[in-house]
């Protein structure tokens, strides 16, 4: 039997509703009203309803309906659990340092993120406050905890990489620039000086000092000599031009 009188025969049907509007007037009303008589859904409490009458029926189908609701919302209810518990397992495996395809470096901490551009902190975000994923700084997540990728509305993305460890021998390189190009900015600032004082002559030997560049760093191998010597005309505040594309610009 069927909640309601959907599966008896159709003169069987028309007989009890005939007797249900006799004895229940309102339930005309509820029938214009839209409430459906004919919810296929069995159960033991639909064979009450066909016993008593079409208004136990009725009865029987809106509790039959509302069960089923029931037990749709606690399966919408943990669909949403297991999502938060995946978005949960992927910002945990986001945690850490990341490196950009532009060069910035991000750190994760939470539900923060840290850009090396001085922006400051970001909030990692549901989108929209639903379980559709993670948004940050106005990107959507569209890669994987092993290789994150953020999408911009415009449709360009960015992809993060685990920064590699670094080497010896490049913590070695970095003072050694530093300290080239730290020489270079002196020699730079002497000039500058003594041209706004109109020293000329120290000006000139200035000058020259800065055609051949500063003095090489005590220790470094014959490799780092010539790729500082190939940079020697780059420091702070040095004017250029692009060879391709011909804009000017200021280290």
């Amino acid at each position: 039997h069927a909640c309601s009188l959907g599966g008896a025969p159709r003169r069987l049907r028309a007989r009890h509703a005939t007797a249900a509007s006799r004895r229940s007037p309102g339930m005309r009303g509820a029938a214009a009203d839209g409430i459906s008589l004919d919810a296929r859904v069995y159960s033991t409490s639909a064979r009450v309803g066909l016993a008593s009458g079409f208004g136990g029926a009725l009865v029987a189908s809106v509790a039959c309906t509302g069960s089923s609701a029931a037990v749709i919302r606690r399966q919408r209810s943990g669909v949403r659990t297991k999502f938060k518990v995946a978005l949960r397992s992927l910002l945990d495996d986001l945690q850490g340092v990341w490196e950009d395809d532009v060069g910035n470096e991000i750190s994760i901490s939470g539900s923060q993120a840290m850009f090396s551009d001085g922006s400051g902190a970001w909030p990692i975000e549901r989108e929209d406050n639903s379980d559709d994923g993670l948004r940050l700084r106005g990107t959507l997540f569209i890669g994987t905890a092993e290789g994150p990728k953020w999408k911009f509305p415009n449709g360009l993305s960015r992809s993060w990489v685990r920064p590699s460890p670094v080497a010896p021998e490049d913590t070695e390189w970095k003072q050694i620039f530093q300290q080239y190009k730290g020489e270079l900015l002196g020699i730079r600032r002497k000039l500058w000086a003594s041209i706004t004082t109109e020293e000329f002559s120290e000006a000139a030997t200035l000058r020259d000092a800065w055609d051949q560049g500063a003095a090489m760093p005590l220790g470094s191998s014959l490799e780092q000599q010539a790729r500082l010597a190939a940079g020697r005309g780059l420091a702070t505040g040095v004017c250029f031009v692009h060879r391709v594309f011909q804009y000017r610009g200021v280290v």
